[in-house]
């Protein structure tokens, strides 16, 4: 099993809330980014095992990427890379809800959710990861 286990109701919140990213940048194609979202189905001869490796490689390289900018890249650039990003369509008359936000805080909080039905899986992984992000914060 490659994707976490979602309700319809928690799958359509994630397409609406990506809805309008689709397109815009990132390392993801298009087509990637529609079949993460279960609104495409695979090339053919595509498996999802072969869809999920590409994607690991392509995460990989990215974190690679994104180390290297924050290696180079001053305090100020830093910070505008990683502040909160808004994903929706934003409103003069409207303040921006959560939901429209993501941000790196965020994306800490999705890769350690713990799915409380998966009682059994090994989660020591995840609190090696904190343990890692928290020694960097420190020195």
């Amino acid at each position: 099993m490659y994707r976490r286990q979602s309700s319809k109701n928690k799958l359509k919140s994630i397409q609406e809330k990506y809805r309008n990213y689709k397109s815009r940048g990132g390392f993801l194609t298009s087509n990637q980014k529609l079949k993460l979202l279960c609104q495409k189905k695979g090339g053919e001869g595509t498996t999802e095992a072969d869809f999920w490796y590409r994607l690991k490689k392509s995460s990989r390289g990215s974190i690679v990427d994104l180390q290297m900018i924050c290696d180079i890249a001053d305090d100020e650039q830093i910070k505008e890379i990683f502040q909160k990003i808004t994903i929706g369509k934003v409103s003069k008359n409207k303040p921006i809800e959560e939901s429209q936000l993501v941000s790196f805080d965020k994306l800490i909080d999705s890769i350690l959710v713990t799915d409380w039905r998966n009682k059994g899986m090994d989660d020591l992984w995840k609190s090696l990861f904190v343990r890692d992000i928290m020694n960097s914060c420190i020195n």
